[in-house]
């Protein structure tokens, strides 16, 4: 009985020990309270996933003085939310995609976008690289109409808000978007299989500010699940009991 009760508690390390998958190796998590520069993705549109939805808005940026509040700059969004083979975090995790133009007639660049709705939820944050200056330069449903080369400088996450900072975009560091210009595709890969309609802030080099509803994570994360470290522990501890009772029966 003892001999059988040990063989179940080693079979039982075995599994743990092979359950213990460590993140993929070009998965570069952007921390809650980090900042870094962006990654690059080489997705292409709508490549090999799923498409969940897509949208096309628009909005615009003001500021106030006084009573007076004033148009600053009017910007177009587009976007899909697309189920991804490939996610960094899981088969069929979701990946958000928008491209961010500042429309012809603005009175200032962009120079910062803040991207809510991620609190709880693992993110990898960047642009894609096949999205600018090609057939997907801004999104797969505008065929190509902006440049889609302002890259953001900079990205961060206060753990819920993702910024993407425009302003410290290379090689030129002294404008945002400019009007007439685009970003290529932003991208934030999630740990969820499921979306909703977090918001989106926009604002220009005027300190003026436009808030829109796009996409974003929603239900539990993927990754909700005993930690590595946590595995290797509990496996560890069931191998130690183990050797005792084995060693304790001799």
């Amino acid at each position: 009985m003892l001999k059988t009760r040990l063989t179940v508690l080693m079979f039982l390390a075995g599994i743990l020990s092979v359950m213990v998958i460590p993140l993929p190796a070009n998965a570069d998590p952007l921390m809650p309270g980090s900042s870094g520069t962006p990654d690059i993705f080489s997705l292409g549109g709508y490549f090999s996933g799923t498409v969940l939805n897509t949208f096309s808005t628009q909005g615009v940026t003001t500021f106030t003085s006084g009573n007076v509040t004033t148009d600053s700059t009017y910007f177009e969004i587009i976007g899909e939310a697309v189920s991804d083979p490939n996610n960094v975090f899981c088969n069929g995790c979701v990946d958000f995609m928008l491209q961010v133009y500042n429309e012809r007639g603005s009175a200032a660049d962009i120079t910062m976008i803040n991207w809510a709705g991620f609190g709880g939820y693992k993110t990898d944050v960047g642009y894609d690289i096949l999205s600018g200056r090609g057939g997907n330069e801004c999104g797969p449903q505008d065929e190509g109409e902006c440049q889609g080369d302002y890259i953001p400088g900079r990205v961060s996450s206060t753990g819920d808000v993702i910024t993407f900072d425009m302003f410290t975009r290379p090689p030129d560091t002294t404008t945002g978007i400019v009007p007439n210009e685009a970003t290529p595709d932003l991208v934030v890969e999630v740990d969820s299989r499921n979306f909703t309609d977090p918001s989106f802030t926009v604002v220009s080099s005027d300190n003026a500010t436009g808030t829109i509803s796009v996409f974003g994570p929603s239900g539990p994360p993927v990754s909700a699940v005993p930690e590595p470290s946590s595995l290797v522990l509990l496996s560890g501890g069931i191998l130690a009991l183990a050797t005792r009772r084995k060693h304790v029966r001799r």
